[in-house]
Formats: structure tokens, C-alpha cells, sequence
């Protein structure tokens, strides 16, 4: 809570950037933004930046500071991979204006994560997109493809704010424009007037360009997230397993529950890594790792068969056909409701590769907790697979435990 009340009393205290008591010092603050992203200094004379620097209210600094509260599970993370990259650091805040540091967004063009990569996009920059995994929804891989895109596009258009902005509406799109400009100069490209480049892009620059501004007038608010405490709850370490481990194997050996472990993998579509020969990686607490070293034993002959529904098959029909439990066929292939169709493929875990889901009958004056011990079940996952809101199951009640 200590950050929050720091992050709200430099809310309280800011509005210095542009005030005129401090003319020298902003003024040398918006040239050093301007020069990160290769903006000519004489930018700051114009209509455009004029109007940057009067939409800064009040308002849009508390937008900015929940933005930065609500990521900051995030940021530290994004921090230290674009600063390795060599990217102006002020990009962080592309991320935040495609998407709030949020891994839940998709777009109407079907863009998905933190930077909103298309699918072919994120493909051209080593991230899987398939069945089994989608990794524009892992927070550092899809960062680390960001950064190679943005030097891709440095490299291309020779600035960092046109490499922005081909990051917005594509490398093809920014040519066309500049081509009709007969320029490359930010004001040009921006004129109101004329449609060199979508309107979404130039919106896109003033946000980004508005809240690097905000950033740097409170640089302390952001540093605060780099602080060791926030990165230590943040930090995540890769870990690498067979293809085809579930989350609840490794959750089990780092007393870690499922709804954890998928929070921390979200690039997962399924509660297994893609099950192939090879290995693949799962993010793990930091502070979990030696825990998962000294306990994981990845399963033997692991196996996977692809099934085909065929005309009137069932998942209760397909589970007597291959020997595998039904719930587990639907957990595995993350399927919302019974309802199967012919011709779709479902993959089919061996039988030793399966924590089976049993019902179980409460017996009366018998509590979840001595169930979990019966079943070797975290207590917090078996609340989950069931609902339950506290310890104490009632008699007769069917629960869902795993054996």
C-alpha cells in the first residue's frame, strides 16, 4: 500500500511540468522526450504539441497512475527487457496505449496482449501462435518480439517516431503516407487536414507522447514499481518440461494452485503445454524454482493420441473407446460444455499422464480440508474445482477430487 500512497501524493504535487515557474527545467524535459524519439526539437512551436501539452489535466495524471497501479504485476518485467533491448525506454508507455498492461485485450482486428501483435506479425517475430499455445498473451516473450519489431522498423524508416507509428498502422501504410506527404516530418504527417496517415495513428503518437510527459513529471511514480519488493512479487522465472505437463503437476511441486499457475501462463490454451516430444517452458515464482528442482518429476512415457469425433460420438462414448475419464477429455481440451461436432480433434491424454476427477459423497461432519487430505488435493483447488466458498462441504454433497 505504501507505493499507492506515494503514486497518490505525487498526483497531489504535480502540475509543475509546464507551469511557467519552472520554464527552464520543462522545457528541457520535453526536448529530451522529443529527442528519444528523434523528434525535432522545433515540434514543441507547433499546433499539435500545443494542444499535447493542454490535454494534460488532472484527470488523465489519475488515468495514468491506475494504468501504472493496474500493471504493475507487469511493468517491472517490461522494464528490464526494453531496456536491455536498447529501445528508448519511453516505449514502455506503447504498450500501455495499445492496452492498458493488459493481457486480456483484444482488438476488432483480432490483436491480442500487452502489445497487441496480429498473428502474422508475431509469427514474423518468433512467438507460436497455434492449438495448443498463443504467446502474444506471455507478457516477456511478447515484449522481447516487440522490441525486435521496433528496431525492425528504426532500421527501416530511420526514426523512432515513424518506426511508432508503422507499428500502428504498418510499415506499407506509413510509406503510402509519407510518399503522399512528400515528408517525413511529424507535423506534416499529422495535419488534421489531410489523411497521410490514419486518424487512429495520430491519435495513437498524442497518447503516447501525452503520457511519456506525464511519466516523466512523475518519474518517481513509475520508479516506485522498479522498487525490489514489487519486483520480487512480480518476478516469474522459466522453467522448462516435457511437452504435454499439465499445471497441475507442476503446481503440485511447488504448492502452487491451478488458478495460480494459470494466471502466470496465460499463454496457454489448454492446462498442459503443447503435448509434443519436445520440451516446453512454464513461468513459476522466482522464489518457487528450487522448490520445483528438488520436487518435479516429469512422467514417464508420456503419450497423447489425437481423436476425430465422429457422427454421434459423445465425450461419454469417446471416454469408453479410449479409457480416459470424460471430465478429464473436456479439461484438457479446454472445452466450455459437453457439446462435441463431428470432425473436431480432440487430444487424448494416456491414462498415466491423468490426474482422474472423482465425485466423492461429504460425509456428514466431514469438512473439505479432511477431504483434500483423503485425496492429496490442495485444499484451494479443490474449492475451486467445486465452487466453494469456504472449508466446510455439506453432507451429501458431490465434490470433484482428484485421485
Amino acid at each position: 500500500m505504501k507505493i499507492f500512497r506515494v503514486i497518490m501524493l505525487c498526483l497531489a504535487c504535480a502540475g509543475w511540468l509546464f507551469a511557467s515557474a519552472t520554464g527552464s527545467d520543462s522545457e528541457q524535459t520535453q526536448k529530451m522526450i522529443l529527442k528519444e524519439f528523434d523528434i525535432d526539437a522545433k515540434f514543441m512551436k507547433s499546433s499539435y504539441y500545443n494542444d499535447i501539452k493542454k490535454s494534460i489535466k488532472d484527470s488523465k495524471r489519475k488515468e495514468f497512475a491506475d494504468t501504472i497501479r493496474n500493471g504493475h504485476k507487469h511493468i517491472p518485467m517490461l522494464q528490464k527487457i526494453i531496456e536491455d533491448s536498447g529501445i528508448p525506454e519511453s516505449f514502455l508507455y506503447l504498450a500501455m496505449t495499445e492496452s492498458g498492461f493488459s493481457n486480456h485485450i483484444v482488438s476488432s482486428k483480432k490483436a491480442i496482449g500487452i502489445w497487441q501483435f496480429m498473428e502474422s506479425t508475431a509469427r514474423l517475430y518468433g512467438l507460436r501462435v497455434d492449438k495448443y499455445a498463443d504467446e502474444r498473451k506471455d507478457p516477456m516473450a511478447a515484449t522481447a518480439a516487440a522490441t525486435k519489431y521496433l528496431q525492425s522498423l528504426k532500421n527501416d524508416f530511420g526514426k523512432w517516431y515513424l518506426a511508432m507509428m508503422a507499428y500502428n498502422c504498418g510499415d506499407a501504410r506509413l510509406r503510402e503516407g509519407i510518399k503522399k506527404a512528400g515528408t517525413d516530418d511529424l507535423a506534416v504527417l499529422l495535419d488534421d487536414k489531410k489523411s497521410y496517415i490514419p486518424k487512429e495513428t495520430k491519435r495513437f503518437v498524442k497518447k503516447i507522447l501525452t503520457i511519456a510527459h506525464i511519466a516523466k513529471e512523475q518519474e518517481n511514480l513509475v520508479a516506485k514499481t522498479k522498487t525490489q519488493d514489487a519486483v520480487k512479487n512480480a518476478e516469474l522465472s522459466k522453467v522448462s518440461v516435457p511437452g504435454g505437463t499439465t499445471l497441475m503437476e507442476v503446481g503440485d511441486s511447488i504448492g502452487l494452485s491451478l488458478k495460480k499457475m494459470k494466471e502466470n501462463n496465460m499463454h496457454l490454451k489448454f492446462v498442459y503445454t503443447p503435448p509434443t516430444q519436445k520440451p516446453y517452458y512454464l513461468y513459476i515464482p522466482s522464489n518457487k524454482k528450487k522448490m520445483f528442482n528438488d520436487n518435479f518429476e516429469a512422467a514417464k512415457n508420456r503419450k497423447f493420441e489425437i481423436y476425430t469425433v465422429k457422427e454421434n460420438d459423445t465425450l461419454l462414448t469417446i471416454a469408453e473407446k479410449t479409457g480416459v475419464n470424460h471430465k478429464i477429455i473436456k479439461e484438457y481440451n479446454g472445452l466450455a460444455s459437453n457439446e462435441i461436432k463431428p470432425d473436431q480433434k480432440l487430444v487424448i491424454p494416456s491414462e498415466q499422464n491423468v490426474n482422474y476427477l472423482a465425485e466423492y459423497m461429504v460425509k456428514s461432519g466431514e469438512t473439505l480440508g479432511e477431504v483434500s487430505q483423503k485425496f492429496d488435493v490442495a485444499l484451494e483447488d479443490l474449492k475451486e474445482a467445486n465452487t466453494l466458498m469456504s472449508s466446510n462441504g455439506s453432507i451429501g454433497a458431490k465434490l470433484a477430487a482428484t485421485e
